[in-house]
């Protein structure tokens, strides 16, 4: 009769019968069932299983008892012999043997395994420079490298006195997500651990149920917890946690090795993705200033000429008009020999001002073309709304009263502006959008200044002055 997958009732099992003597390396030796004094429950075992004589070793691994190895008589009592003893502890030693190899091979796959998850992991992450893709990836990797139902990366914001979870991948759908849950941080024991540098092992979770801080979490993760802080430099960013959905679970070693390695993985990111960051940002100040007159604090004439070309191209594929104003202070050179080049400078600020005050739409740009005179881009624009964008710059300059007693036309500081609008196509450039309003800058000033002109072409009859 075979015995294998029979279970060995709890009664043989004792301390003081089974457990410490095979612990201590002695043997079991049963001749004969019948007169070995055993319990009831014993006796009817062996009978089930048709033992009549029994000979057990202990197989110890290291200095734990791991099993033992028993040799049965069925048919009638049997005095085991010397040398069967002695076999059967040799067998023994080799499956003792036999099972440490065993086991330290599984212990190297799987070593090889999370080497190869960690390698895979940490390779995903070290790609992009934008946080948000490098938590999403690192928790989620990392909750399949280590078998877990969650994993979650909090942020600590100082300013705000909490904690609030940014990133978070689930393996089940009876988890729950996380992001966006604020944690707050006063009184709260694990946040006081995390700020002490502290891996944090919870074997499960109820334990801080009494908390009303954590009643939430703990209602959301009644299983164990694993909570690795996440520093940057020598301040706190925030921590990695890792969930399983097990009413207890000790966290072994291995695991929390594992996170750690992640968490110093992601310092290294983060500290990356944020140079990363001051370093567009002191781009895009550094193109900015390049982009930029320095004097009038509105685009210059490089900025214009890339605009223009840019607008013109895109108003090709849409099909859609593009205009142009060009401004020019009226007798700028007699406000110059009145006031001093100073106050030249601090009155084409003004006028730069009251032109990009006047102009409303995030998509026009105003630039200083040259010397007193400005221009307006204005994409998607047809003639008419050019027009009533230059009525608004004469009002708005007319209102600001700037002195100008040398000027011929009056007491105060007036502009000529030249208006065109073109529908681009790719048979023409921007330049005879320039070319057109440049003309009717012309004729505003031809005219007696301080008007606007808009520009017809030679076909039409003739400009139109306001």
């Amino acid at each position: 009769m075979s015995l294998w997958g029979q279970q060995i009732p709890s009664s043989y099992l004792t301390q003081d019968q089974c457990i410490i003597p095979f612990s201590q390396g002695c043997l079991h030796n049963i001749s004969d069932i019948y007169t070995a004094h055993l319990k009831s429950d014993q006796l009817q075992w062996f009978e089930q299983c048709q033992v009549r004589a029994c000979l057990g070793v202990p197989i110890i691994k290291g200095e734990l008892l791991w099993g033992f190895l028993m040799a049965h008589h069925c048919t009638c009592p049997r005095q085991w012999a010397y040398w069967e003893l002695d076999l059967l502890e040799q067998i023994s030693a080799q499956v003792s043997i036999a099972i440490h190899q065993s086991q330290l091979y599984e212990q190297t796959q799987e070593q090889a395994q999370r080497e190869k998850g960690l390698r895979r992991v940490i390779q995903a992450i070290s790609q992009p420079l934008d946080l948000e893709t490098i938590f999403s990836t690192a928790t989620l990797e990392m909750g399949q490298l280590l078998n877990v139902d969650r994993v979650s990366i909090a942020q600590y914001i100082p300013d705000q006195n909490h904690w609030i979870i940014v990133a978070s991948a689930t393996q089940g759908s009876q988890i729950h997500d996380t992001i966006g849950i604020i944690i707050p941080d006063d009184d709260n024991l694990i946040s006081a651990q995390i700020k002490q540098q502290k891996v944090i092992r919870i074997s499960n979770f109820q334990q801080y149920a009494d908390q009303p801080i954590n009643q939430n979490l703990t209602e959301m993760n009644p299983g164990a917890l694993l909570i690795v802080p996440l520093w940057v430099g020598s301040s706190i960013w925030g921590s990695l946690s890792v969930y399983r959905h097990h009413q207890t679970w000790i966290w072994q070693d291995t695991e929390v090795e594992l996170a750690c390695t992640l968490v110093e993985q992601l310092q290294v990111a983060i500290q990356q993705s944020q140079l990363y960051q001051q370093l567009h940002i002191a781009n895009q100040r550094l193109e900015g200033l390049v982009m930029m007159d320095g004097l009038t604090q509105v685009a210059n004439r490089r900025r214009f000429d890339e605009y223009l070309e840019q607008e013109w191209k895109r108003g090709t594929r849409e099909k859609q008009p593009l205009s142009l104003i060009f401004c020019d202070v009226d007798y700028f050179k007699c406000y110059n020999d009145q006031y001093g080049h100073l106050a030249g400078d601090e009155c084409l600020i003004q006028v730069a001002q009251a032109i990009d005050q006047s102009v409303r739409r995030p998509g026009d740009l105003v630039a200083r073309y040259g010397g007193e005179e400005f221009a307006v881009i204005l994409p998607q624009t047809y003639i008419q709304g050019a027009i009533q964008v230059a009525e608004i710059i004469a009002n708005t300059l007319n209102s600001l009263q700037i002195p100008h007693p040398e000027s011929p036309l009056s007491s105060h500081l007036t502009l000529s502006m030249g208006i065109a609008s073109f529908m681009p196509s790719v048979h023409s450039s921007p330049q005879v959008l320039i070319e057109a309003a440049d003309q009717a800058l012309y004729q505003a000033k031809a005219q007696g200044r301080n008007r606007y002109i808009v520009y017809t072409s030679p076909e039409s009859a003739s400009e139109s002055s306001h």
